[in-house]
């Protein structure tokens, strides 16, 4: 089983790095966003892995504290549909067709966990919100009743999780 994965249980989730540095003392703590598909069979939905990159750049982790230096874990749950908003017209190259879907406003739940014990820190839901390529994901699993939800942004979830990173914990 894939360490992310692990970690990201809600149910007897396991430590994500037991070598991580502890989630004590003066921040920064640095956060590593693990996006979760809790369906492998639904779409993507909306939310791509390059949206979790964009955390603010004051968050990301020096690469010489990699691999250890992670305090904490966020764990970033399929986004929910809160409520109809129209449709999108989509591109995807997988489908080398554009196309329009049913648009959701949404909601993402997170899970903030110490990465070297798998300690529940704070749950938390995120909305969605549109980022500088649109509204719509890199690729669609076209199932005939495919929706399009709002996608989290990588700087909208930075600012939920900012108190956590600068905590003097």
């Amino acid at each position: 089983m894939d360490d992310d994965e692990a970690a990201c249980r809600k149910k007897d989730p396991e430590p994500w790095r037991p070598s991580s540095d502890p989630y004590t003392g003066p921040g920064p703590h640095y956060i590593h966003p693990i996006e979760v598909q809790l369906d492998p069979g639904e779409p993507e939905n909306a939310m791509d892995s390059k949206d979790l990159s964009t955390i603010p750049n004051d968050m990301q982790i020096p690469s010489g504290r990699i691999p250890d230096g992670w305090q904490l874990v966020a764990c970033v749950y399929d986004g929910q549909p809160v409520r109809r908003s129209g449709t999108v017209s989509c591109y995807f190259s997988n489908l080398n067709k554009s196309k329009k879907y049913p648009f959701y406003e949404s909601r993402y739940e997170v899970i903030v966990r110490e990465a070297r014990t798998g300690k529940k820190v704070a749950t938390f839901s995120v909305p969605g919100t549109t980022n500088e390529d649109g509204d719509c994901p890199s690729v669609v699993v076209d199932s005939g009743d495919t929706i399009i939800l709002k996608p989290l942004v990588g700087r909208t979830l930075g600012e939920k999780l900012r108190p956590f990173f600068s905590a003097a914990e």
